[in-house]
């Protein structure tokens, strides 16, 4: 099953100053069995969080990467250039998600919205029903890039992560405002979940 890699991080000083430090690690990733496409970009909130997303035909591809012993050399050493603080820091996070449906048309939006959605019951089957019809009515939005993709999170349990597409973080807040059909499903979502969202302007690298 496809598998999308999240990595989010704090920007280091010298990445802000040259973006090519990055370079390296996706010239090794793109090499690797099993990669299929890539996006990077910034946080719109805070512009010193960055995002890649990796496609992967499986996870089992990248655990694959990941166990492999030039990783360390091509992949975490240079990557450790663009982290502001230790790979297992609060600088650092990386989890995989099986998005369904494709999740190429929301990380190729002019803009991204990433919300993480833990449920208090600590399960995602709950979660999995309105998720799927807040995606219907998402999907219709004004504004959005549909369709918009969802899945749980494979590190974080109880943890399903949305992406959705939009022509830019206002398109979104005007999209699921009180008077529009998302809001009563986000509402609903809200009173049993913690959310968290954030938007993205990737671009395919």
């Amino acid at each position: 099953m496809p598998t999308t890699e999240i990595v989010t991080f704090r920007a280091s000083e010298a990445f802000k100053k040259d973006l090519n430090l990055l370079k390296p690690v996706g010239d090794a990733v793109k090499k690797e069995e099993g990669f299929i496409q890539s996006w990077f970009g910034f946080q719109v909130e805070d512009p010193n969080i960055a995002y890649i997303f990796i496609l992967w035909e499986s996870y089992e591809h990248h655990k694959a990467v990941i166990d492999s012993p030039s990783y360390g050399i091509e992949i975490v050493e240079p990557l450790k250039l663009c982290v502001d603080g230790p790979l297992n820091s609060d600088a650092f996070d990386m989890t995989h998600v099986p998005f369904a449906p494709d999740v190429v048309t929301a990380l190729s939006a002019p803009t991204t919205e990433i919300a993480y959605i833990k449920h208090k019951d600590g399960t995602t089957e709950t979660l999995h029903g309105l998720l799927e019809k807040l995606a219907e009515k998402l999907d219709k939005a004004e504004g959005a890039r549909p369709p918009c993709a969802y899945g749980p999170s494979r590190e974080k349990e109880g943890t399903s992560v949305l992406v959705v597409g939009w022509t830019s973080a206002e398109a979104h807040y005007e999209g699921v405002a009180a008077d529009k059909p998302p809001f009563p499903i986000i509402q609903t979502i809200q009173e049993s979940s913690q959310v968290s969202f954030k938007h993205i302007k990737l671009s395919k690298s």
